[in-house]
């Protein structure tokens, strides 16, 4: 039950964050203005402001749909596998590619929502691999099926794509992972090893009597029956 309405609620987080990003998009349209200029322009101190505001705004539609189907997916997986450390996560990857794209990126404004992306994968994948326990293996192979193909998306290709966004937020993403490693992991069930478990054993259990027998020396044989409770380890 608890798996249940962690879900629901992981789910109404990734649908509220990618509905913003359609309501920017649709304020642009509404007042027919790019807000391109709201996004990250490295080495100028008004372009910091886009280290917020960057990630919410989109070049066209093919832009933002590309974007917001995944990050339906991995904002719900990341909240309801991580849930007590997913808005930590989501704040490092949020701000931390953002703020590398300022630092080293090229000289132009940068936008959109795939820097979020890449973090949210790296750190779902790489979580399984430092952690090394079978759940979240699970995870990262189902995050590598999914968007293995991303990955080269951190190298230099198409000039008008962000690469560098793509970049810091896997490396976001990364740090994210190593620095919760050990936070608990939810909605997967953990198999106990029953064969390094020993049975609980009962209390209150007589175990067979001790017999002890006392030679008199008279003419009967006494014999004395001692009962030993079984000790409870």
């Amino acid at each position: 039950m608890k798996d249940q309405v962690a879900l629901r609620l992981s789910a109404i987080y990734a649908v509220l964050f990618v509905t913003l990003l359609w309501g920017v998009k649709a304020l642009e349209l509404s007042m027919n203005i790019s807000l391109g200029f709201l996004g990250v322009f490295p080495g100028n101190g008004k372009g910091m402001l886009g280290i917020f505001t960057g990630p919410l705004v989109h070049g066209n539609f093919d832009h933002l749909i590309s974007n917001s189907l995944p990050l339906l997916v991995l904002i719900t997986g990341t909240f309801f596998f991580y849930r007590k450390v997913a808005i930590h996560v989501f704040i490092v990857v949020y701000v931390l590619s953002g703020f590398l794209v300022w630092l080293f990126a090229r000289e132009a404004y940068h936008i959109g929502s795939s820097g979020i992306v890449y973090g949210l994968v790296f750190f779902l994948f790489f979580s399984g691999l430092f952690r090394r326990e079978y759940r979240s293996l699970i995870i990262s192979s189902a995050v590598f099926l999914l968007y293995g193909t991303t990955f080269p998306g951190i190298l230099p290709g198409d000039p008008f794509i962000s690469f560098e966004s793509h970049l810091a937020g896997a490396f976001s993403g990364l740090i994210g992972a190593y620095i919760y490693k050990d936070q608990p992991l939810f909605g997967i069930p953990n198999i106990t090893d029953e064969a390094n478990i020993e049975k609980e054993k009962p209390t209150g259990v007589v175990d067979s009597p001790n017999y002890t027998c006392n030679h008199s020396g008279t003419e009967k044989d006494e014999i004395n029956y001692y009962f030993k409770e079984k000790e409870i380890e």
